[in-house]
């Protein structure tokens, strides 16, 4: 059609501003950027995050949301979540939980709850994080993501034991989760449970070598009771 950019040109321009010469400006002042197909505007905005270039996205959903673009109720869900994800991505944790609250106001879901969560992790509202990865736990039972998130903030609450029970739930649905067998060493550590810690971060290493947090575990209780 006339005056509209195809999905080749627009991902030309794009390729253009992740290569690092043009800006995102360049293309959100185009006319026929924003007359083509309702598809290819969003998918600019995924297409530059799944490049790395998560500010320019941000741009990008910004510029629809301001302008009004008619979009079906899918894509404006898209667009929240990608925003929520960009914005965790530049280090915007208070935005990315507004966003993520916007969602749950509309869409409820173990996603969004677990995702909100991660963005009160970072702030380092561990009370908060808590209460939303289990909501996210009640949404979805087999979340071991979340599960492996409400473990996290127990051991932060200094509520070890209780961290431990949704680790082994977490592991036992992903046995190779190797971040929730690192945290579940952590756990049985705080609880003086030096056996299970031992197991758990081995269980860590043996799915990641390159974990430095588990084998440092590992050698603590090695030396502990002089088995090094």
């Amino acid at each position: 059609m006339n005056g509209t950019m195809t999905w080749e040109e627009i991902q030309a321009e794009l390729d253009r501003v992740v290569s690092g010469p043009a800006l995102i400006d360049a293309l959100l002042d185009r006319d026929d950027f924003w007359k083509s197909d309702e598809r290819c505007v969003v998918r600019a905005a995924v297409y530059l995050h799944e490049q790395g270039k998560s500010a320019e996205s941000i741009r990008v959903i910004d510029a629809v949301n301001r302008r009004e673009q008619p979009l079906p109720p899918k894509a404006k869900m898209l667009l929240r979540y990608l925003c929520g994800d960009a914005l965790h991505d530049v280090g915007d944790f208070f935005g990315a939980a507004e966003v993520y609250g916007e969602i749950l106001k509309l869409e409820p879901s173990d996603i969004a709850y677990g995702n909100r969560g991660l963005a009160y992790w970072e702030m380092g509202e561990f009370q908060k994080a808590l209460d939303d990865y289990l909501e996210a736990v009640k949404w979805n039972p087999l979340n071991a993501i979340a599960l492996r998130g409400a473990g996290e903030m127990l051991i932060k609450l200094d509520r070890p034991a209780e961290a431990a029970c949704h680790l082994e739930a977490a592991v036992k649905l992903d046995p190779k989760y190797g971040p929730a067998y690192r945290a579940l060493g952590v756990a049985y550590d705080n609880c003086e449970e030096w056996l299970k810690s031992y197991q758990a971060l081995k269980h860590a290493v043996e799915i990641n070598p390159e974990d430095k947090a588990s084998a440092a575990g590992i050698a603590k209780i090695e030396r502990l009771f002089d088995l090094a």
